[in-house]
């Protein structure tokens, strides 16, 4: 149940994200500021014919006559298609006047244009250039966005102890995303020493402020003791805010905990309830849980039926373990019609992620020519991947099963079939 998302999975946030709320908190302060300084400037409807006439006209003229919040406010409207049609460029040629007169806001709404590529062509250098005029003037989401830049090398040479410090500033002004960030760089040891306790002195800055992602890791941190005393309750309180705020690692961890019984009651209800709620969202191992449920009756009805259904659907995912469940109940005809070919592609979806105990099995059907024709040699194959791989006593079990296949074939076909394993072996150990 570890997971830390990586810095590539963090969203993108303040103007970053593909689905932000551009120009986002600041721009939104300033145009209260100025509504409440100057209510006849926004008395004017905003709906009209002309591409103009949505932007009020006393606004219009102070921008056209250079006065920067008000070219901030234009370029606004037309970045939002907000009484006027959207029209990114006209947006970048207001934002860029601003700019042009050091108005920080102007500055980061350009760099979200250019990070983007609407309006301008897309220049993630020119992004983090403006970020950086408007981040110095202690913009916060400027800030936010320039550290980003930084942690991912884009438009900027990568440097983590720059991150950090653009992180920190962003943090020290209460920004939620910031705080996440600079947790996960304590958490990998980007940029700072690793250091767990730090890492969750951030993530709980964030998590307060209801941060999904933080409350997750900061729930992940309970649960395994890193950085804090272990805690059950406190996983499982974190967890629950992530997970309804629809955070599906949450929920899965939710949905385990509540499996077991630990930091909670073991409530096999509330397990499906959270595991259904990842498994719809789309998470393999959800799936694959909410199948055994459905199978044994815990929580819900029983259901053979719904058990494979969520089995299929996590085995098509590629979760191994699923594809091998799918792969025994075709072998053994149970909950579906038996069907050995069947069995032995799901077998070896598995097998070929390197499960030994789909390797072991796919080898016996192999042997038995069972859904794929009898063949000594490659019964070998898998099952000395399978000893390979194995621990514990599958390893004896293997080793032995598939030693008496070896009795089977010539010193040739041993030898031949050996070395398919080692290249195998060779191969999928150095993939990254």
């Amino acid at each position: 149940m570890e997971y830390f998302p990586t810095s590539e999975s963090v969203r993108l946030k303040s103007g970053m994200s593909e689905n932000q709320n551009r120009p986002g908190l600041k721009l939104y302060l300033l145009v209260t500021l100025v509504a409440a300084a100057f209510p006849a400037l926004f008395s004017t409807p905003l709906l009209g014919q002309s591409p103009t006439e949505g932007i009020d006209p006393v606004v219009l003229a102070r921008a056209f006559a250079g006065d920067a919040t008000s070219e901030v406010l234009v370029g606004y409207a037309y970045d939002r298609g907000e009484g006027v049609p959207l029209d990114h460029t006209k947006a970048a040629y207001w934002y860029r006047k601003a700019a042009a007169q050091g108005k920080a806001e102007a500055e980061f709404c350009l760099g979200v244009l250019y990070n983007l590529g609407e309006g301008v062509p897309q220049d993630h250098a020119q992004a983090a250039l403006w970020f950086r005029k408007a981040a110095m003037q202690g913009d916060v989401e400027a800030q936010f966005g320039l550290a980003y830049c930084l942690s991912h090398g884009q438009g900027v040479p990568q440097d983590y102890t720059q991150a950090v410090f653009w992180f920190r500033k962003a943090a020290m002004q209460g920004d939620a995303g910031a705080e996440f960030n600079l947790g996960l760089l304590y958490s990998n040891g980007n940029g700072v020493p690793r250091d767990y306790t730090q890492a969750a002195a951030w993530y709980r800055k964030a998590a307060d402020q209801g941060d999904a992602p933080a409350q997750f890791n900061l729930g992940t941190l309970f649960e395994n003791g890193t950085g804090l005393p272990q805690d059950f309750k406190q996983a499982v309180t974190w967890f629950r805010k992530a997970a309804e705020q629809g955070q599906v690692e949450a929920q899965f961890n939710l949905g385990m905990l509540y499996e077991i019984g630990r930091g909670t009651s073991l409530d096999y209800e509330q397990a499906a309830y959270w595991y259904r709620k990842a498994a719809d969202q789309g998470d393999a191992k959800a799936q694959s849980n909410l199948s055994m449920l459905y199978a044994d009756g815990r929580g819900v009805p029983k259901d053979e039926a719904q058990s494979v259904v969520w089995l299929h659907k996590a085995a098509e995912q590629g979760l191994a373990d699923a594809q091998f469940g799918l792969g025994y109940l075709y072998s053994n005809g149970q909950s579906v019609q038996q069907d050995y070919v069947q069995a032995a592609y799901w077998y070896r979806r598995a097998a070929d992620q390197g499960y030994s105990p789909a390797q072991f099995t796919l080898g016996l059907l192999y042997v038995k020519g069972l859904g794929v024709p009898q063949n000594y040699s490659e019964s070998y194959f898998w099952e000395d991947l399978a000893a390979t791989g194995a621990k514990g006593d599958d390893k004896e079990t293997f080793t032995n099963a598939r030693n008496r296949v070896g009795e089977k074939l010539t010193p040739e076909e041993l030898s031949e079939a050996q070395q398919r394993a080692a290249k195998w072996l060779l191969t999928n150990q150095t993939k990254p």
